[in-house]
């Protein structure tokens, strides 16, 4: 990660993390924006394949910001992924996502 001055984004990632110096006292919220977005991104296009394949049928995908948990299925079939998944190999990510809808 490198501080930059005069950057007009927040947090820019181009094979590094650039982070504007006038943001720095929100850096922790900024990379974790930043972090949802790219989960988020992931799981709205491989959810879908793995429930199709599974056949089942899920009805919303959150974000959250869960500490102890990856990922978590609700009774009305709501999938909820921590946005720390954003930080690990895609396998990983879809052994969660399969996990989550073995549950439905």
């Amino acid at each position: 990660m490198k501080i930059v001055k005069n950057q007009r984004e927040p947090l820019i990632f181009e094979n590094a993390f650039y982070l504007s110096n006038s943001y720095l006292s929100k850096g922790r919220e900024i990379f974790i924006q930043w972090y949802k977005e790219q989960i988020s991104e992931i799981l709205f296009k491989r959810v879908p394949i793995y429930a199709n394949k599974m056949k089942v049928f899920y009805n919303k995908i959150k974000v959250s910001r869960a500490e102890k948990r990856w990922g978590s299925c609700s009774s009305q079939n709501n999938l909820n992924f921590s946005y720390r998944l954003a930080m690990v190999p895609i396998e990983i990510i879809d052994y969660v996502i399969v996990h989550e809808l073995a549950h439905i």
